[in-house]
């Protein structure tokens, strides 16, 4: 669904937490990366991404690729 309309965010964001919960951290990044930036949801979808690349709640600890990508994230977003 994301894949062939990834204005419908609500399903991104539903679709990364799904991910996520499942211990797929990489997957869960990659479907909040989807959304478009032209959504109002863009910042928050990237902000969401970086927070899953920092936490601990998966079966592999984060390591020090996905912090540096997280950090990236928001740089990217200016918000530093």
């Amino acid at each position: 669904m994301t894949r062939t309309n990834p204005s419908c965010v609500t399903a991104i964001l539903g679709l990364a937490r799904c991910w996520f919960q499942q211990g797929e951290r990489a997957a869960a990044v990659t479907a909040l990366q989807r959304v478009p930036a032209s959504s109002s949801f863009y910042t928050r979808s990237q902000i969401e991404a970086a927070r899953l690349l920092a936490t601990g709640q998966t079966p592999i600890p984060p390591q020090v690729t996905d912090l540096q990508q997280a950090s990236g994230l928001i740089h990217a977003l200016g918000l530093t």
